[in-house]
């Protein structure tokens, strides 16, 4: 199996791809999960293809993708008749919270028909999703627990039966049934066909170590994959008696022009992967405490081993690719309603969606469990952080177009939206000066309302809501916007996932555009997004760029693209004016003196760490390093800007002209001296006394020779970041020119080594 991507028009409405060998021979192919762009052109779909000509060990074969196939319907000449002789099964030995052996019977979910999902149906196989219910010996369902089997049957050269790809997913998912109760459940479990033993698991309890017993959490699941992440195979009655071990490579070229995919370097050198095993409830290579600050692999918009997969997509970046794929089912994020088989919708903004039954607009998931049933005990190895939360399995599906990763992708979409506060909705000022961005009775974070009396934007909070900085809202909204990208045009169980994750984001945009037009010119002018109160991390500002630019990629329409082109005026409107360096900083300053957020770019300033000697006698200002002995070496220039917060103030509380968050202007500059004025060329304001600070906001117009304001001169990094988030703006289209010359300097003059770390490494164009 392999994901196929499109650039939007080049496989027209009403056309499939033909997979062809260099003679021009077709290859007969199964497609399902085709989804289209707005114009109606395909732009993915899952594939399996059955090739005409004989691979020797070790060697390669060239297939092209051409337009120009039949638009209709497959006919695949396999049924679920195929798959009962294979008499496969997952069984559990009960060890706590779990008496006795289970077992969930493919032919059990066969017979008995309630969920049985076809994915594909076509010449080269058939695939199918079946549900069935964990049974004891006397046939009795345990309720809680459940299995879905994916397996394929495939069809010969002769059109004959094959033998079966299979994968078992276990959980425990549902939002709606009380009894048995909702607990952690450990036990023994094994994969079988017929009495044979395919696989004995070795999962996770309580530490790293693997072994006989998996605790399995409510609201979590596993899969049956072996060590590499791989579905088995079984030969059933089929003819061939084993599988061969075939690898995918993707034209990378295609993928990055597709826009399905940033447009990373390719020439950014990757290091060998280290082996890593698939374990149920394991972790592979993601940090376990998300919350873990600082710089991470799996923090950014793609983890940074699936960058490393996209560039080099040799056979052990693929292994690490799907066993983290594989280890996030282990996140307590399957919410879905036994009554449907679905994930829980909770924004109504259409009045129905249909197979997914009625929205719970009064529920709330993740560890918050408000209407939903609450898992006792509620802990698990996973400390799960929706601000670090890594982006596991998008690409895990666009390159294997397995299914089982795009049910987690829309299952993680989903509870991003479960997990906002419910409410009845946050009311987003637009009148300035005002203390913060929300306005009157906090009410909640699902829907935001902009305006007192404005309109009410049901699940708009996914992209505007984020107090505990942007980077919540951009990887909230990074995971819907790849759901309701990826979804099938057509969903074979008939529900209404596509269009639900579409109306989510479709609300989320209008309220952004909304806003938009309620706030000063200035605001606009300047690209300003700010969701807390006050003080802004530019290295969050760029992971929301990072996720918009992505958004309007994969969606392909104007109302993503109106953020991302917002967002792109940020940059480039503070390079116009100061040195993009006071950007590339832990912090920067939105407030004026009074408090209130400022409406334009002149009060966006960037914290700088220096010493800064006030000297009382003449009332100057000298620069010199600090004690990281890092930007001390610049000077200063007529109206450069400076404000003072936190510890400085305490130290200049004595100044009769100092405020926090005033803004002052550098006069009288000379050498690496200066002194302040409360207006550009005013009089400077005398010291009383003479102090040393360390910190303070600045917006400086040349601050070279140094490069940055903080430290890290790495690709883990500020730089590295924002020099990404903007490269990727001007791959875009956005005009960010002027941010980028600045950028490119101050990476090339940290001499950042973008060796193995290719996350933040993007080019300027798709090709």
């Amino acid at each position: 199996m392999f994901g196929q991507a499109f650039r939007q028009g080049d496989m027209p409405a009403g056309e499939r791809p033909r997979f062809v060998l260099a003679d021009g021979t077709d290859c007969p192919a199964t497609l399902w999960g085709i989804t289209s762009w707005p114009d109606g052109s395909m732009k993915f779909c899952g594939a399996v293809v059955r090739v005409p000509a004989p691979v020797a060990a070790g060697a390669s074969l060239e297939l092209e993708v051409r337009a120009g196939g039949s638009a209709e319907r497959q006919v695949g000449k396999r049924t679920t008749a195929d798959l009962e002789s294979a008499e496969l099964s997952v069984m559990l030995e009960g060890l706590v919270g779990l008496e006795g052996t289970w077992t969930a019977a493919l032919n059990d979910g066969i017979h008995s028909r309630a969920d049985i999902v076809q994915l594909a149906s076509g010449p080269a196989g058939t695939l199918w999703r079946i549900g069935s219910e964990f049974r004891n010996r006397a046939g009795k369902a345990h309720g809680q627990l459940y299995c879905w089997h994916y397996v394929m049957a495939l069809t010969g050269a002769n059109d004959e039966f094959a033998g079966l790809r299979y994968l078992a997913r276990i959980a425990q998912p549902w939002t709606d049934v009380e009894q048995p109760k909702a607990e952690h459940r450990e036990f023994a479990a094994s994969v079988r066909a017929r009495a044979q033993v395919l696989r004995k698991l070795q999962g996770h309890t309580t530490t790293e170590t693997p072994g006989d017993a998996i605790r399995l959490p409510h609201y979590a699941s596993f899969f049956s994959a072996g060590h590499d992440g791989r579905w088995d195979y079984v030969q059933g009655i089929g003819k061939s008696p084993a599988d061969a071990h075939v690898r995918v490579t993707l034209d990378g070229e295609n993928l990055r022009r597709s826009g399905l995919v940033p447009p990373f370097d390719p020439e950014v050198p990757i290091n060998d992967a280290e082996r890593i095993d698939y374990h149920p409830m394991g972790k592979g290579s993601i940090t376990r405490a998300m919350g873990t600050t600082g710089e991470r692999s799996d923090v950014g918009l793609l983890p940074e081993w699936n960058v490393r997969h996209l560039l080099k997509q040799s056979e052990d970046h693929e292994r690490v690719m799907r066993v983290n794929g594989l280890s996030a089912a282990g996140f307590r994020l399957t919410f879905r309603k036994r009554a449907t088989l679905q994930p829980v919708p909770c924004v109504d903004i259409r009045a129905q969606y249909p197979g997914l039954g009625n929205a719970e607009t009064n529920w709330r998931g993740y560890i918050y469990m408000s209407g939903m049933t609450k898992p006792a005990p509620n802990e698990s190895l996973w400390r799960e952080d929706t601000a670090h939360r890594p982006g596991c399995t998008y690409w895990p599906y666009l390159f294997t177009g397995e299914p089982q990763y795009l049910d987690l992708l829309t299952e993680h979409a989903f509870a991003h939206v479960l997990e906002l506060n419910q409410g009845n909705g946050t009311v987003w000022g637009t009148t300035f000066p005002r203390q913060q961005l929300l306005e009157g009775a906090w009410g909640g974070e699902r829907g935001v309302r902009v305006g007192s009396g404005g309109t009410l934007y049901k699940g708009s909070g996914v992209l505007l809501y984020g107090i505990g900085g942007q980077r919540m809202a951009a990887w909230r909204s990074r995971d819907v916007a790849q759901a309701a990208a990826l979804a099938p045009d057509v969903a074979p169980d008939g529900a209404a996932v596509r269009q639900y994750l579409n109306d989510v984001l479709a609300s989320s945009y209008a309220a952004f555009k909304d806003y938009m037009s309620k706030v000063p010119a200035s605001f606009r002018e300047a690209g300003l997004f700010m969701q807390d109160k006050g003080n802004g991390l530019p290295w969050q500002i760029a992971y929301m760029s990072w996720s918009v630019c992505h958004q309007a990629d994969i969606l392909g329409t104007p109302e993503a693209a109106y953020v991302r082109a917002h967002l792109g005026r940020f940059w480039n409107g503070f390079a116009r004016q100061a040195d993009m360096a006071c950007l590339v900083a832990m912090a920067c300053s939105y407030r004026d003196e009074d408090g209130n957020l400022v409406d334009n770019m002149n009060g966006v300033l960037g914290s700088l760490r220096c010493n800064l000697n006030f000297d009382a006698a003449s009332s100057r200002i000298t620069i010199a390093p600090a004690k990281d002995k890092t930007n001390g070496a610049w000077s200063p220039h007529p109206g450069d800007r400076f404000s003072f917060a936190g510890k400085p103030m305490d130290l200049l509380k004595s100044f009769a002209e100092m405020k926090p968050y005033r803004v002052f202007f550098a006069v009288g500059c000379e050498g690496q001296t200066f002194q302040l004025a409360l207006k550009p060329n005013g009089p400077p304001i005398r010291f009383p006394e003479s102090v040393v600070i360390t910190d303070c906001f600045a917006q400086l117009k040349d601050f070279r020779p140094d490069l940055a304001f903080s430290p890290p001169n790495s690709p883990s990094g500020y730089s590295a970041n924002i020099r990404g988030a903007v490269a990727y703006h001007l791959a875009c289209g956005d005009y960010v020119s002027d941010a980028m010359e600045q950028l490119d300097r101050i990476v090339k003059g940290q001499r950042i080594n973008f060796k193995d770390r290719p996350k933040y490494r993007t080019l300027t164009s798709r090709t």
